[in-house]
């Protein structure tokens, strides 16, 4: 089994337990849904942006949304959260592979010298 069946197979236990969690408990699946998806947004905004204002930005809101989410008592909204974090860094670490950026300098080289242009 490779790496990417691993990931998949945790990521569907992650996400099979959270639905469990949210029917055994009562909590509500819209909330559920909707940390979810911020969460897997932001995680995966966080391991691949580099610039210091989106990143500011990005802490905003979710600082904001869970004051938000915890004031106004909506705690479906954790575990939702938890598993759209941890199905974002498995899409990070284990399906996007890292690859060499083009560069068309190289390119121009590497035609010239098999003679073709």
């Amino acid at each position: 089994m490779g790496r990417k069946g691993l990931f998949g197979i945790i990521i569907a236990i992650l996400i099979s337990g959270t639905i469990v969690l949210a029917i055994e408990t009562s909590l509500s699946l819209w909330q559920l849904t909707l940390g979810f998806i911020l969460a897997l947004v932001l995680t995966l905004g966080y391991v691949n942006l580099r610039n210091a204002f989106i990143l500011f930005i990005m802490t905003l809101v979710l600082l904001v949304f869970g004051y938000i989410s915890i004031k106004y008592s909506c705690f479906g909204v954790l575990p939702g959260s938890i598993a759209g974090c941890v199905t974002g860094i498995s899409m990070h670490f284990g399906w996007i592979a890292p690859h060499k950026p083009f560069s068309r300098s190289e390119y121009i080289k590497t035609q010239e010298s098999a003679g073709t242009k």
